[in-house]
C-alpha cells in the first residue's frame, strides 16, 4: 500500500504551504497597505468609509502587482522545466519550484517582521518565485509524474487522488492560518511555510523515484547522458507549444484545442474567487475578520476534497458516467456557487456557497485527466507545462481582470464580478456539451466499423472514448 503512495504527500505539503500563504500574504499586504499609510493600529482595526475605500483599492493593486511579478517568468520557466522533464526526469522540476517557494518566504518573513519594510519587498519575493516556476510548475511536475506511472485505465481516479491532495492541503493550510496568523503573526506565519518547504525538499530526495523518460526509473544507465547545452536548450519550449498544434489522428487535436480553452475559462472563474474573495468578505456588509476568511476557505476546501475523493469515485462505481458528464456537473455547480457568492450579503447566505459549489472542484481534475489521455507519455510533461503556464497566464489575467472590475463596481455592485465569472463560465458548458455528443457519435461509428470489419478511419481518441463505455475503477 505504501509502495503506491508517490508525489501525493509532495503535493499535500506543497498546498498547505501555498493556502497558508494565499490567506497570509493577502492579510500581510491588507494590513501593511493600511499601516504604511495611516501609521495607526487603531484606525486600521475600524477603517471608515474613506479610510476603507483607499485601503480595499490599493490592496487590490498590490495584489496585481505580486501577481504579475509571479506569473510573467513563470510561464517560460513553466514551459521549459515541463518540456525538460520529458527527456531527463521528473525529480528536479519537483524539487526547483519548491526552492522557489521557500526563498519567496525569506523576503516575507523580512517584509512581516519589520513593520517599515516597503511593499515592493513582496513583489520581489513573488518574482524570485515565479522565476523558479511557481504554484503552477508544481502541479505540472506531479501531474506529468502521475502521468508516467498511471495506467490509462486509473489514471482519471489517481489524478483526482492527486488533485484531492491539493483540497486537503488546502483545508489545513486555511485553518492553520485562521487559528495561528491572529495568535503569533505574520512573519511566524511565513517561517512554519519556510520549515515545510525544507520537509518536502528531504521527501522528494529520499522518498521520490525518478522517472526518466518512457517510464524508465532512476538507477537505469541512459544511451546518451544529458550535456549542459540539451539541459539548456531552449528547443524545449517550442517542443511543449508545439505539443498543441501539431497534427493527431481525426479529431484529437480538435478536442485538446478546446478542452484546453476550456480549461483557461474555468481557471479564469477560480482566479476571481480566488483574489477577490478576500477583500469581498473585508468589505461591507460582511466585514469579516481574516480568521472568518481563512476558516470559509478551509470549510470550502473541506467541501470539495469530499467530493473529489468520495462523491466522484462513487458515481463512477456505481453510475459510470463519461469525463465529460463529470466537468459538466462540476461546471454547473461552480455557476450555481459563483451566483450565491456575488449575491451574499450576510454571513448565512456565504455559509450556503461552499454547499451549492460542492462539485466545483472536479472541473479542473476532470479537465487535466482528459488532456491527459490524449497525448502520449513522453509528452505528458509538455502537456503540462503548457497547462501550467496557462494557469499562471489566466491567474494574471483574472487578477487583472477581476480585481480592477471589483474596485470599479464595489459601490454600487458589490458582487458584480462574481456573477462575470459565472457568466464565462457558459463557454466550456457549450463546449463540453458538443464534445458530449461528438464522442457519443464517433464511438458508435467506430463500433458499427468494427462490426462491419471495416477499416475505414473514424478519428476518434481513443482513451476518451475509451472512457465512455468502461467504467475506471476509484
Amino acid at each position: 500500500m505504501l509502495s503506491c503512495i508517490t508525489v501525493e504527500p509532495v503535493l499535500f505539503l506543497y498546498m498547505i504551504t501555498s493556502y497558508m500563504y494565499s490567506g497570509s500574504a493577502q492579510d500581510l499586504i491588507y494590513t501593511k497597505v493600511c499601516m504604511l499609510e495611516y501609521k495607526s493600529a487603531a484606525i486600521c482595526s475600524d477603517l471608515s468609509n474613506s479610510t476603507l475605500d483607499y485601503v480595499q483599492a490599493t490592496t487590490s493593486s498590490w495584489i496585481k502587482y505580486t501577481n504579475i511579478a509571479m506569473t510573467i517568468p513563470s510561464v517560460l520557466t513553466g514551459y521549459y522545466l515541463g518540456s525538460w522533464s520529458d527527456k531527463f526526469g521528473r525529480k528536479t522540476p519537483i524539487l526547483i519550484p519548491i526552492a522557489g517557494a521557500a526563498a519567496c518566504n525569506l523576503f516575507f518573513i523580512f517584509a512581516a517582521a519589520y513593520s517599515g519594510a516597503p511593499l515592493y519587498l513582496l513583489v520581489i519575493g513573488n518574482f524570485v518565485q515565479g522565476m523558479c516556476g511557481g504554484y503552477a510548475t508544481v502541479i505540472t511536475s506531479v501531474m506529468s509524474y502521475m502521468g508516467d506511472i498511471s495506467s490509462t485505465k486509473n489514471r482519471t481516479s489517481r489524478i483526482a487522488i492527486l488533485e484531492s491532495m491539493t483540497f486537503s492541503g488546502g483545508i489545513i493550510g486555511y485553518f492553520l492560518n485562521g487559528a495561528l496568523l491572529p495568535r503569533i503573526g505574520h512573519a511566524a506565519i511565513f517561517l512554519i511555510q519556510l520549515a515545510i518547504d525544507a520537509l518536502i525538499v528531504l521527501y522528494v530526495l529520499v522518498r521520490v523515484r525518478d522517472v526518466t523518460p518512457y517510464g524508465c526509473t532512476e538507477g537505469v544507465v541512459r544511451l546518451q547522458p544529458p550535456s549542459w547545452g540539451a539541459v539548456l536548450s531552449p528547443a524545449h519550449i517550442k517542443e511543449a507549444l508545439y505539443t498543441f498544434v501539431k497534427r493527431r489522428p481525426g479529431l484529437q487535436r480538435l478536442y485538446l484545442g478546446l478542452i484546453l480553452g476550456s480549461a483557461v475559462v474555468v481557471l479564469l472563474a477560480s482566479a476571481c474567487e480566488q483574489d477577490v474573495t478576500y477583500l469581498f468578505t473585508r468589505d461591507d456588509p460582511l466585514q469579516w475578520s481574516s480568521s472568518a476568511y481563512n476558516y470559509y476557505s478551509g470549510a470550502k476546501m473541506a467541501l470539495g476534497a469530499i467530493a473529489l475523493v468520495a462523491l466522484v469515485p462513487l458515481a463512477r462505481r456505481y453510475l459510470h458516467p463519461h469525463d465529460t458528464l463529470i466537468a459538466l456537473a462540476g461546471f454547473s455547480s461552480k455557476v450555481a456557487g459563483l451566483a450565491m457568492l456575488g449575491a451574499s450579503t450576510n454571513t448565512s447566505m456565504m455559509c450556503v456557497v461552499p454547499v451549492v459549489g460542492i462539485l466545483s472542484s472536479v472541473s479542473v481534475a476532470t479537465i487535466r485527466a482528459m488532456l491527459s489521455k490524449t497525448v502520449q507519455t513522453e509528452e505528458q510533461g509538455k502537456l503540462f507545462s503548457v497547462l501550467s503556464s496557462v494557469e499562471s497566464l489566466t491567474s494574471m489575467s483574472g487578477s487583472l481582470i477581476f480585481n480592477t472590475a471589483y474596485t470599479a463596481t464595489r459601490t454600487f455592485a458589490h458582487g458584480f464580478v462574481f456573477w462575470l465569472a459565472a457568466g464565462f463560465m457558459l463557454v466550456p458548458i457549450s463546449v463540453f456539451i458538443w464534445l458530449r455528443v461528438s464522442m457519443v457519435t464517433t464511438k458508435k461509428q467506430q463500433d458499427l466499423s468494427e462490426a462491419t470489419g471495416s477499416t475505414t478511419t473514424t478519428g476518434y481518441t481513443p482513451d476518451l472514448l475509451h472512457a465512455a463505455s468502461t467504467p475506471i475503477n476509484a
